[in-house]
């Protein structure tokens, strides 16, 4: 069967030993057949919501206020149970 859409470029970037391992498991959880497709669903998906945008820095927020809420919680049950 011939491939339809062959991929024939090449790019490298190195990553430290902590940020292969948290790509790695990403790419576990996401069940992709390579760190090719994780790098490139990455890179497509960058390409059309760059983190500048007001989305993107929204969502930042988001995720921080998130973890903040997540903390208060898990003080509060701490305090409750002392």
């Amino acid at each position: 069967m011939p491939i339809r859409n062959p991929k024939n470029k090449t790019i490298s970037f190195r990553l430290s030993h902590q940020e292969y391992a948290r790509v790695e498991q990403v790419r576990q959880q996401r069940e992709l057949e390579s760190m090719s497709v994780l790098a490139r669903c990455a890179v497509l998906a960058y390409s059309n919501h760059p983190p500048d945008t007001a989305e993107a820095k929204f969502e930042s927020m988001k995720r921080r206020l998130e973890a903040v809420i997540q903390q208060v919680a898990d003080l509060a049950s701490r305090f409750e149970k002392n």
